[in-house]
């Protein structure tokens, strides 16, 4: 790995990752295939002046395979090799914190919160020892704090170059820390090496849910200090997809791409905690934040790479129906799916779909967002046939959840997520229904059935919160 110059050039060793060596010069590829797409692991590996060559040798291997290739998590220098080709198009994904850790000790000095972080986990008793990875890879205790860290996740682990069990893969080089309470492992870090730029990736930092506030910053501090001793140059925590930082570059994307970018960065959050990320690793001032890319051989970037890189990640294969073939398949089976893509039309007729299975529209909440402009609002609409009835009687739960919607939207979660408790807590109880969670048909005489009005149901998830 002499010439890892792409941060992500250790993880190419991570399990599940193919090899592809130059016959030419020392070069290594590291690639998973999915569909009929090779996806690079950042650049290839090799000296800067054979890169061009390395890729050219390397795409004429994924010609003879009839599959087009898309390097992902490449940097400026690939990027820059690619600048005046019209056989290959690039977007932004993100971008990636950097410091030099010469400069750590002072930069700490200088953040009053962040020494408050790491004393607040040592004044608890944690203390940071480095074992040898070799050690920690066959360790049930470093296992065991990995599997209780996944387990805390909204959704199962990515993969392809985010791999969880990056231990099982090639660990010689690379520099594990372990964070320890009473003689026990309550979190690790394991950091792999960026030759080429004399640094080091923190590829990783996995903590028990029970260890003390500040376990994390102690050992990036302790990983950082301890590469300053060594005279490392360069030091990262790695991508940030979606990152605010890259919010120039990435508005340089093809609109079909912003879209959907936007909407992630807006909702995946309740999945993938990517804005938290950003905060978490903002906070400690970055000297750079450097942009990444994907990089595809095409001329415009196809909805078809897209769908390969997400199955790269997700495990979960991506697909095109017919909508009534999907309607049966989403009313027969609608835990297989999570996220589904449709025009105006078709969009309108699976919401409503989704609104049945969840409850009815007293329960389906929806956004509306655009490039700078955002509308929540019940799938329902204004309900004019309901508007003249005293009280009211429609269920608020729809609009109360687009609310909450709207709080995802501004970076508010805690607020959304206290929201959606609350209306849990309602539901759960069953003490409170609307008419449509009593299964009456809507009418006047539903208050004197027993159904609560919009108004109570109002106050009772106010009661909640």
């Amino acid at each position: 790995m002499a010439y890892g110059w792409n941060t992500t050039a250790y993880q190419i060793l991570n399990p599940g990752i193919d090899h592809w060596f130059s016959p030419n010069v020392p070069a290594v590829v590291g690639y998973k295939r999915c569909r009929n797409v090779f996806l690079v692991a950042g650049d290839p590996v090799c000296a800067p002046q054979a890169l061009p060559s390395v890729v050219n040798n390397f795409e004429e291997f994924a010609r003879e395979q009839g599959v087009r290739v898309c390097y992902f998590c490449a940097a400026d220098r690939l990027r820059t090799l690619f600048s005046c080709s019209r056989d290959h198009s690039t977007v932004a994904i993100g971008a990636q914190p950097a410091w030099d850790p010469r400069g750590w000790r002072r930069l700490v000095g200088s953040r009053r919160s962040l020494r408050a972080q790491v004393s607040r986990s040592r004044n608890k008793g944690v203390t940071v020892e480095s074992i040898p990875p070799q050690e920690g890879r066959s360790d049930p205790e470093i296992a065991n704090v990995l599997d209780e860290w996944l387990k805390t996740r909204v959704l199962p682990p990515l993969g392809f170059m985010v791999e969880p069990w990056a231990l099982k893969g090639g660990v010689a080089d690379r520099v594990l820390l372990v964070a320890r309470l009473k003689g026990r492992p309550i979190a690790f870090l394991l950091a792999s090496p960026v030759v080429a730029r004399n640094g080091y990736l923190i590829e990783q930092v996995a903590r028990l849910p029970r260890a003390p506030n500040g376990t994390s910053e102690l050992l990036i501090d302790a990983a950082i200090r301890r590469f300053a001793e060594e005279g490392r140059t360069y030091v990262t925590l790695g991508l940030v997809a979606l990152a605010n930082s890259a919010n120039h570059e990435l508005g340089g994307n093809p609109l079909w791409l912003r879209v959907p970018m936007r909407l992630a960065r807006a909702y995946a959050n309740r999945f993938y905690n990517f804005q938290g990320l950003e905060r978490f690793r903002a906070k400690m001032a970055p000297e750079a934040w450097e942009t990444i890319y994907a990089i595809s051989n095409e001329r415009r970037f196809s909805i078809r790479t897209l769908y390969a890189i997400g199955e790269a990640f997700a495990g979960i294969p991506l697909w095109s129906t017919n909508i009534d073939a999907q309607m049966m398949w989403l009313t027969k089976n609608p835990e297989n799916y999570g996220v589904v893509v449709a025009t105006n039309l078709f969009g309108d007729v699976a919401s409503d779909a989704f609104a049945g299975l969840v409850g009815g529209l007293g329960f389906a909440c929806s956004g509306n967002i655009g490039e700078e402009v955002a509308v929540f609002e019940p799938t329902h609409g204004s309900a004019p046939k309901y508007e003249q009835l005293d009280p009211p009687i429609v269920n608020p739960i729809a609009t109360i959840l687009s609310a909450a919607m709207l709080l995802d939207h501004v970076g508010e979660d805690s607020k959304a997520q206290r929201v959606r408790d609350a209306v849990a807590a309602v539901v759960r109880e069953g003490k409170v229904r609307t008419y449509d969670m009593m299964r009456l048909v809507g009418g006047p005489k539903v208050i004197q059935q027993g159904a609560a009005s919009s108004c109570q149901m109002t106050d009772a998830i106010l009661s909640r919160l």
